[in-house]
């Protein structure tokens, strides 16, 4: 899909343009894969520019430079308050903002410690991923046969641009056989996520999800699906999934911040392959589209008071 641009661009802490916004073909990055981003969704509410949970999104950002030993020269906050200004001057109602960080231009060969740390914050439009009639009528699915990255080979847990090349095998196989989305097994033949989403089902009036252990994300939207499907009194199960649970669930759905959420309409029999698709949970329909409302509020569950933990978004003024 084509991108819609706004013009300004953070870099290294000056806003720039964005078709100044380039590197050097030599940049580590390139040959290497050394590439931490994030994914963060800023939506017009009623009380202006939203940016949803930017904190978490930072927090993860931050520690997976961590794990891939980049020193950074900006502390969360700044990096957090850079995003914010980055909707500021582009005078953005709602956009995808992508923060990039990665190793430049320096040495050559794989060793990655003398080579700089460039950092970007960039915004574009991206509206429903899948198109209108993914969430109202759902997509088909495949079990891909690409494996997610096993244990103590890449870091899952880190968004790290390396890993994604995992979901581009799993994405392209499925496009090139007719489906929307691929959900790919963990080295142990268990159920582990789709090629850019963390996976839930339905089955029996619980919501089930893989454990961090399944080579997942920590998605923060998948957090934001558990806190509030707990607070609305829905069952939650973080446990092994185990490839057939998907053809015998009650609903199956991916959420994720840029697409809202994906899921499946009733399962045909025509190919074992193919997953089942159901109705998407209320409260799931809530976490996955309204999340951008998020906010600390209250509500009541019986006799008593229910306070989401879920902070509001980061406000944009000015």
């Amino acid at each position: 899909m084509a991108i819609k641009s706004f013009d300004k661009v953070w870099h290294n802490g000056e806003f720039i343009h964005w078709n100044d916004a380039t590197i050097h073909v030599a940049s580590h990055v390139v040959s290497y894969g050394s590439c931490l981003f994030e994914g963060i969704r800023c939506y017009d509410t009623p009380a202006g520019p939203g940016i949803f949970r930017l904190k978490e999104h930072t927090d993860r950002l931050v520690n997976s430079c961590k794990i891939y030993r980049m020193g950074l020269d900006f502390t969360r906050d700044q990096l957090s308050q850079a995003m914010v200004e980055l909707v500021q001057v582009n005078s953005i109602k709602h956009c995808y903002i992508r923060p990039v960080i990665f190793r430049g231009l320096g040495e050559v060969g794989v060793n990655p410690l003398n080579n700089p740390i460039e950092i970007y914050l960039l915004a574009w439009e991206w509206g429903k991923y899948l198109g209108d009639d993914a969430l109202r009528k759902g997509v088909d699915v495949c079990i891909s046969s690409w494996q997610r990255i096993a244990p103590n080979t890449l870091p899952a847990i880190a968004k790290a641009a390396a890993n994604y090349m995992n979901s581009q095998l799993i994405k392209m196989e499925a496009v090139t056989n007719g489906y929307a989305e691929g959900i790919s097994l963990d080295a142990s033949g268990q159920v582990s996520e789709g090629s850019g989403e963390n996976l839930f089902l339905v089955r029996g009036g619980k919501i089930v999800t893989p454990p961090l252990s399944s080579s997942i994300l920590p998605g923060i939207t998948r957090d934001s699906v558990l806190t509030l499907a707990q607070e609305l009194g829905y069952p939650i199960v973080e446990q092994v999934i185990s490839r057939e649970m998907l053809y015998i669930a009650d609903e199956v759905f991916l959420p994720a911040p840029r697409r809202r959420s994906l899921r499946f309409a009733p399962w045909t029999a025509s190919w074992w392959a193919r997953v089942s698709r159901a109705r998407l949970l209320a409260a799931c329909k809530l976490a996955s589209f309204r999340l951008c409302r998020a906010r600390r509020r209250t509500s009541t569950a019986g006799s008593r008071s229910v306070t989401s933990p879920l902070a509001p978004p980061a406000r944009v003024t000015g």
